[in-house]
C-alpha cells in the first residue's frame, strides 16, 4: 500500500509555484488566507503547499497567522505528511515544534512516521522519533514504519528506526517481519542490515515461510546467499505441502531462476528433502516443466528414481502433466522408461490416459514398453482407448503398439474404445486393423458392448466391410450368383467367417456342406441346386487331385 497522496496536483512543482506566489503577495494575503483556511485543489491549504515545498518560513508565518496545524487534504494527510514526504527535515521540526500530531492518522492508518519510513528519509524519521512519534505504530494490516522501510529497501532507514527502539521481529496481520518483507522484495543491503541487527533468520509468517523461503521463491540469489551466509535454516518446512526453500525456488524454475537454485543446492539444501506428498525438488521441478531446474538437481545428483506419493518417480509426474521438454531431459538424464508407480503404471501408462500425445511418442521413442501392464492388464492402448484419446491412440498404433492386447478380461483396447463411447477412438483403431469380432470374457464383441449409436454404426460397417472381401476372395459370391441366388450372399459370407473358413474349398475339405446349406434357411429346390453344386466341386476337385 503506497502512501496516501493528495493528488497530482500536490508534486512539488505546483507546491514551490505556491509558496512563490504567496511570498510575491506578502504578509496580508498569508494572514487572509489563514485566517480563511483557504484550501486550494484537493483541499490544500496554504500550510500544506508551503510544508510540501520545505518552505519553513512561509511555515513559521503561517502558523503564527494562525493556520491551522491539522487541516486535512485528500487522503486525510495533515501539512506534516506532506513534509516527510518530501524528506524536508527542518520543515517537519517547526511544524512538530509548533504543535503539529505526530499520530494524526490518514485512510489507511498511516502515520507521517510510517511515511518517512516508506520514502526512507531518515534525517526525518530521526526527527519524529526525537520528537516522541512511535514506532510501533500500526497502519492497516498492522504495518510498522519498519515495515515499510524494509519493503522498499532503505536499509539507513531501517539502522535509524531499530537503533531508535523499533522491534526488528515485529509481525503484520500476516506475521511477516521486516526482514520477510526484505527478503522478498529482493533489498539484499537491507536484509543484511537487518540481520545485522539482529532480526531472527527463523521466524515464520503466513504459511509458515521463513525469509529464505520468501528470498527462493523469488528466486533473489543475492538474499538467499546472505540469508545462508548468516546461517539461515535450509531445510525449514513451509506451505500445506512443507516444502523447503529449494522446493520453492524449483517450483518457479524458470531458466532465470537457475543462478538462485544453484545457490541453495551449493550451500547444501538437500535434493531429496520431501514435502507432505514425498516429492523431491526434482518431483517438484518435473511437475512444473521446469527444464533448466531439472538439470541443475540432475547434475547436483539428484534421484531419478525417487518415489512420491503412489511411488511416482520424476518421469512419471513430467508425463502426467505432459511436460514433454521435462520428460525429454529426465530421459537423457538416464531416468527408467518402464518405473512402476503403484498399480504397476509406467509413465507411458499415465501419458496415454491423459492423452499428451506429445510425451506419448517421446516415451515410445525413447524405448519405453508398449506392452507394459498395469494392474487389470491394461497397455497404454488400453489406457488411450478407454478415455477417448484418439491422437494418443493413433500414436501408439504407429508405435507398433498391439491392437489385439488383451487386458485381464479379454477386452482389447477395441472392446473399452467402444464401450465407453469414444467414436473417433473406435473409428481409429478399426482402420488400424483392430478385430471387431474379438472376445472378451462373456464371448462379447466390441459391437456387443458399444452403448452409441455412432460407435455401433462404425462397427457394423467395418463388419459389412469385411463380409463383403470375404464373399468375394472366397467365391461363394460368384457361386450364389450363377444359381441366381445373390441374396444370400451376406448369410453365406458371415456363416463362413463364424465357422473361420475362409473359402469354399475350405467348407468343402471340412465336409460342411450340409450345415453350410441349412445355415441359409432355403427352400427345398434352391437348397437341393445348392447342395448338388457344393457336391459336383467337390467331386471335380478329388477328381484333380487324383490325377
Amino acid at each position: 500500500m503506497p502512501p496516501r497522496r493528495a493528488g497530482t496536483a500536490d508534486g512539488p512543482i505546483h507546491s514551490r509555484a505556491c509558496a512563490d506566489r504567496m511570498a510575491a503577495l506578502g504578509s496580508w494575503a498569508v494572514l487572509l488566507g489563514a485566517l480563511l483556511g483557504a484550501k486550494a485543489q484537493f483541499e490544500r491549504t496554504p500550510l500544506h503547499d508551503a510544508a510540501a515545498s520545505g518552505d519553513a518560513n512561509a511555515i513559521k508565518s503561517l502558523v503564527e497567522a494562525g493556520a491551522s496545524l491539522e487541516a486535512q487534504s485528500g487522503g486525510k494527510w495533515t501539512p506534516l505528511f506532506l513534509a516527510v514526504e518530501e524528506g524536508h527535515t527542518e520543515a517537519a521540526k517547526v511544524l512538530v515544534e509548533a504543535g503539529a500530531s505526530l499520530e494524526a492518522q490518514d485512510d489507511g492508518k498511516w502515520r507521517p512516521l510510517h511515511v518517512a519510513a516508506h520514502q526512507g528519509h531518515t534525517g526525518a524519521i530521526k526527527a519524529l522519533v526525537e520528537a516522541g512519534a512511535s514506532l510501533e505504530a500500526q497502519a492497516e494490516g498492522r504495518w510498522t514504519p519498519l515495515h515499510w522501510s524494509a519493503h522498499q529497501g532503505h536499509a539507513e532507514a531501517i539502522k535509524a528506526l531499530v537503533e531508535a527502539g523499533a522491534s526488528v521481529d515485529a509481525q503484520t496481520d500476516g506475521k511477516e517481519t521486516p526482514l520477510d518483507f526484505a527478503a522478498r522484495e529482493g533489498h539484499v543491503e537491507a536484509v543484511e542490515m537487518l540481520v545485522t541487527l539482529g532480526a531472527s533468520l527463523d521466524a515464520q509468517a503466513e504459511y509458515e515461510r521463513t525469509p529464505l523461503h520468501w528470498a527462493a521463491h523469488r528466486g533473489h540469489t543475492a538474499v538467499i546467499k546472505a540469508l545462508v551466509d548468516a546461517s539461515a535454516p535450509l531445510e525449514a518446512q513451509a506451505d500445506a505441502d512443507k516444502c523447503t526453500p529449494l522446493h520453492l525456488a524449483v517450483q518457479q524454475g524458470h531458466w532465470w531462476r537457475r543462478e538462485a537454485i544453484k545457490a541453495l543446492v551449493e550451500a547444501g539444501a538437500s535434493l531429496e528433502a520431501q514435502t507432505d506428498s514425498k516429492a523431491t525438488p526434482l518431483h517438484v521441478a518435473s511437475r512444473e516443466g521446469h527444464t533448466s531446474a531439472i538439470k541443475v538437481l540432475v547434475e547436483a545428483g539428484a534421484s531419478l528414481e525417487a518415489g512420491a506419493d503412489d511411488e511416482k518417480t520424476p518421469l512419471h509426474v513430467a508425463s502426467r502433466e505432459g511436460r514433454t521438454e521435462a520428460v525429454k531431459a529426465l530421459v537423457e538424464a538416464g531416468a527408467s522408461l518402464d518405473a512402476q508407480a503403484v498399480g504397476k503404471w509406467s509413465a507411458l501408462h499415465l501419458a496415454a490416459e491423459q492423452g499428451h500425445t506429445e510425451v506419448t511418442v517421446a516415451l515410445a521413442e525413447a524405448g519405453a514398453s508398449l506392452e507394459a501392464q498395469a494392474e487389470g492388464g491394461w497397455t497404454p492402448l488400453h489406457w488411450a482407448s478407454h478415455q477417448g484419446h484418439t491422437a494418443a491412440v493413433k500414436a501408439l498404433v504407429e508405435a507398433g503398439a498391439s491392437l489385439e492386447a488383451q487386458a485381464h478380461d479379454k477386452r482389447t483396447p477395441l472392446h473399452w474404445a467402444a464401450h465407453q463411447g469414444h467414436t473417433a477412438a473406435v473409428k481409429a483403431l478399426v482402420e488400424a486393423g483392430a478385430s471387431i469380432d474379438a472376445q472378451a470374457d462373456g464371448n462379447n464383441t466390441p459391437l456387443d458392448m458399444a452403448p452409441n449409436k455412432q460407435s455401433r454404426q462404425v462397427l457394423i460397417d467395418a463388419r459389412n466391410h469385411g463380409l463383403r472381401l470375404l464373399g468375394a476372395s472366397s467365391g461363394v459370391l460368384a457361386l450364389l450368383a450363377e444359381l441366381k441366388m445373390d441374396e444370400f450372399v451376406p448369410a453365406a459370407t458371415e456363416w463362413l467367417h463364424n465357422v473361420g473358413a475362409t473359402s469354399i474349398d475350405e467348407l468343402l475339405a471340412l465336409e460342411l456342406i450340409d450345415e453350410f446349406v441349412d445355415a441359409l434357411d432355403l427352400k427345398p429346390v434352391p437348397a437341393w441346386k445348392l447342395a448338388k453344386a457344393l457336391m459336383q466341386r467337390r467331386d471335380r476337385k478329388e477328381m484333380k487331385e487324383e490325377l
